[in-house]
């Protein structure tokens, strides 16, 4: 009976996330039903390169507080970070659904750059944002600039005040769903890179840049946000908070996740069901610390399965077998 439990569970899991990363990576000490309850919960990673850790940290603040706000209450979703400064090593990466990925400071570019690319290979979303995309000091390299994983090509860092949201070229693209507007504030920090030849412009700068653009020719999306992630609320000079940045920036996480996407770009299948409705809490940067869960963050109505999942079905799923990236070549 055990073993017919399992293969359940199992089948579950191969239906639903066999195109995950976390699929791929599933630790042997986890059962499938312990699997399939944990991934249940989208897991999302913002990393930046920062000598101020806090502006990495208040991206993801604002990201759960504004998306409180705006959007239906469901189900819930798992936001850490972590920040590259001081050529740090990647970690785990291959736990999360997809990954924010931005750069004020230099980091391991090309074992970073090619870890990244593994992780698209293997069905990860990555959403890249300014200055990883502007210019040689920032950028991704390895694998990621070789052979193409980027949405815009090479570009040098441009300040232009107060630009805004311009034309959209693809209006009824899920990550435009409600977007109104964005201003980019007094500098509107952003790169004059063109997109690679195999991206989309979905919307646009109003002076003609590229502000969304989605790479369609990998095995999952990979968007580029043409602007920095920190709003003025810690930088006075960057977006204008009031706007719809994290609105973005979400909908950008949550489109290149296996759980949207299943794989498929927006151009592939024409699809316009978002799948929006999520309650987004704070884990205190760690899905997997037992003494940071509650039942409040960790209660899951997930309709489709009726699971009646409690934090402490929750805390006993989790294998601590998160590995580190043992990339340490001196690539920088």
């Amino acid at each position: 009976m055990c073993c017919q439990d399992d293969l359940y569970w199992k089948a579950k899991s191969i239906s639903q996330f066999e195109h995950s990363p976390k699929f791929k990576n599933k630790s042997a000490i986890q059962t499938w039903k312990q699997f399939y309850r944990l991934s249940q919960i989208p897991r999302y990673l913002i990393i930046g390169s920062e000598i101020d850790e806090f502006r990495i940290i208040d991206v993801k603040d604002k990201i759960l507080a504004n998306i409180n706000q705006k959007n239906n209450i469901n189900t819930t979703v798992c936001i850490d970070h972590f920040n590259l400064y001081g050529f740090k090593n990647l970690p785990d990466i291959f736990k999360y659904d997809s990954i924010l990925f931005f750069s004020y400071c230099g980091f391991r570019q090309k074992s970073i750059g090619s870890i990244l690319a593994s992780y698209v290979d293997q069905g990860g979303g990555v959403v890249i944002a300014a200055y990883a995309n502007c210019g040689k000091g920032n950028r991704l390299e390895g694998r990621w600039l070789e052979e193409n994983y980027s949405p815009f090509s090479d570009g040098a860092t441009q300040r232009v005040s107060f630009l805004k949201m311009g034309k959209r070229l693809v209006p009824n693209h899920p990550i435009l769903q409600n977007i109104n507007n964005l201003s980019g504030g007094a500098q509107s920090s952003h790169s004059d890179a063109r997109v690679s030849p195999d991206a989309v412009v979905i919307s646009e700068w109003d002076n003609g840049r590229p502000l969304i653009s989605e790479l369609m020719t990998k095995t999952s999306p990979v968007i580029g946000l043409n602007f920095y992630p920190p709003s003025d609320e810690f930088d006075r000079s960057s977006w204008d908070a009031s706007t719809d940045g994290y609105q973005l920036i979400f909908n950008s996480l949550h489109y290149v996740s296996t759980r949207f996407s299943n794989n498929h770009h927006y151009f592939n299948n024409n699809n316009s069901d978002s799948e929006s409705n999520y309650i987004f809490k704070d884990r205190d940067n760690n899905c997997n610390n037992n003494n940071r869960f509650s039942l409040q963050t960790l209660s899951v109505s997930i309709s489709q399965d009726n699971l009646d999942t409690t934090a402490d079905s929750f805390t006993s799923s989790f294998s601590s077998s998160s590995s580190s990236s043992d990339e340490s070549i001196n690539d920088f």
